[in-house]
């Protein structure tokens, strides 16, 4: 059974998590969830210029660069939600899906910079869209 991706909700509910979990000092969880928040936020803003947004899988790079640049020309109002740059370039330096498979490396250090990242990702991105009635809150 195929779903369809719900980019904005899920970015929102991986900042509620990393959050929680950078709370509690459960440091490489709320890492991993901080990189997932990053990845959805930018792929809500992809899909939101009618761009197909899973063929770019976990490449942040992708996303970042080539996939926004192609949603700002098809939809030129998406150019508004772009993400701060050093915030991406931040996970695309410290963060990847395989840390899940991990042992216990993350520093606290480490963490509360990607949960800070990840929500400055998250308000240029969903928090923005949805303050201009683009996407429901959720």
């Amino acid at each position: 059974m195929e779903t369809k991706e719900d980019y904005a909700a899920a970015a929102s509910r991986h900042l509620i998590d990393a959050r929680l979990l950078a709370a509690e000092s459960r440091w490489d969880n709320a890492l991993y969830l901080s990189g997932y928040t990053a990845e959805c936020s930018l792929k809500a803003v992809v899909e939101r210029a009618g761009i197909g947004a899973r063929g770019f899988s976990h490449k942040l790079n992708d996303l970042h660069g080539p996939a926004l640049e192609l949603a700002a020309t098809m939809a030129p109002a998406t150019a508004r939600y772009r993400p701060p740059d050093l915030a991406v370039e931040w996970f695309s330096t410290n963060w990847q899906p395989s840390l899940r498979y991990s042992p216990d490396i993350a520093s606290d250090r480490v963490v509360l910079e990607a949960v800070t990242e990840a929500g400055r990702i998250f308000d240029s991105t969903i928090a923005a869209m949805r303050l201009d009635g683009l996407l429901p809150w959720t």
